[in-house]
């Protein structure tokens, strides 16, 4: 399926289960009466930048024994866990997937989407990125019941006057603050002490 809407189920949005293997591809899923998605009887399909919204179910569940790929996706006003895997489900979850907090993107995505809209800064902006994204697949992982390595979420900002050290350091502050894995971050910003904040 590539493309689309699906919504008004009153089960499961979609359901993959026996001899299939298809890929979902900038789908929309919401207001189902269960899971968004469900996948079952061994099944592994590819799932990519399919948003799940407003479901009474997970927004997706993965059987044991079910692999495949999740990449690119958000769910939002979904029940918890929003990606719910099995024990014995080896899907792979690309870092780019989001879950967002219930009523829209939230603070998170506002806060990144003030980091893009700044001047120049590519690597910086991709750098933030990629830790936003592993701090949100460390907490699926975490309610899901799966292992999360210990990393450190600290950041130096570095270099000249007026390259925008101290405009990203609030930002990412901001978002330490807001961030749902209640992780203790410093944010350091040149010519100031350090800044100690709990999430």
């Amino acid at each position: 399926m590539r493309g689309g809407t699906v919504s008004g189920c009153g089960g499961r949005g979609v359901y993959i289960y026996q001899y299939s293997r298809p890929e979902l591809t900038d789908l929309e899923i919401a207001h189902t009466g269960a899971e968004g998605i469900g996948v079952a009887h061994g099944r592994t399909p590819v799932i990519r930048r399919v948003t799940v919204h407003d479901t009474r179910g997970s927004a997706i569940t993965v059987a044991p024994g079910c692999g495949g790929t999740i990449e690119g996706s958000r769910f939002s006003n979904t029940a918890e866990p929003a990606l719910a895997l099995a024990a014995g489900a080896t899907v792979e979850v690309v870092e780019e997937s989001h879950a967002v907090a219930a009523g829209g993107g939230g603070p998170v995505d506002e806060l990144l989407a003030d980091l893009d809209a700044m001047v120049g800064l590519p690597g910086v902006k991709a750098e933030v990125h990629a830790l936003v994204d592993e701090i949100q697949v460390n907490e699926w992982r975490r309610t899901a019941g799966l292992s999360v390595g210990a990393v450190s979420h600290h950041l130096i900002f570095a270099g000249a006057p007026g390259t925008g050290k101290t405009t990203v350091a609030r930002l990412y502050g901001k978002h330490a603050r807001a961030d749902a894995d209640h992780r203790r971050t410093a944010v350091a910003a040149p010519g100031r002490r350090a800044d100690r904040r709990r999430g």
